[in-house]
């Protein structure tokens, strides 16, 4: 089976990112913005990187759109990684979307690895979630 999910995908990043791009962020390339924030007192520059990814459930494949944030700095410090996962939900909500919720990730919406945070969202699902259910 051929089915071409990267034009509606492309679509949805480029709706977001012209949301975060008219709140201050600056576009470096195609799905790559960037910002200059202070944390801590201390001026950082983050990296929102979005593609597609295919998310599953109830035996049913759905796509969404995955917002990484790329930073430097070893996001593994606890105390930083909240900061900045609160910083980024903050960012989401200021542009009216719900991130995916997952009772199993960090802080309910995020992947974790040593330099990024990845959450998802999808604007066909609002509420951040399928049928009144996180995974």
């Amino acid at each position: 089976m051929k089915i071409d999910l990267a034009t509606d995908s492309q679509k949805e990043i480029d709706i977001v990112m012209d949301m975060f791009i008219s709140n201050g962020y600056d576009q470096i390339d195609d799905g790559l913005l960037e910002r200059k924030v202070k944390f801590d007192g201390e001026k950082k520059t983050i990296y929102l990187v979005f593609y597609p990814e295919l998310l599953t459930y109830d035996n049913k494949i759905t796509p969404w759109i995955c917002a990484e944030l790329q930073d430097n700095e070893d996001v593994q410090e606890v105390e930083y990684s909240i900061e900045i996962a609160k910083f980024i939900t903050n960012e989401f909500k200021k542009i009216d979307i719900k991130l995916f919720m997952d009772e199993d990730a960090f802080m309910q919406h995020f992947k974790k690895d040593k330099y990024s945070l990845k959450c998802y969202f999808n604007l066909d699902y609002p509420e951040g979630y399928w049928r009144n259910h996180t995974l």
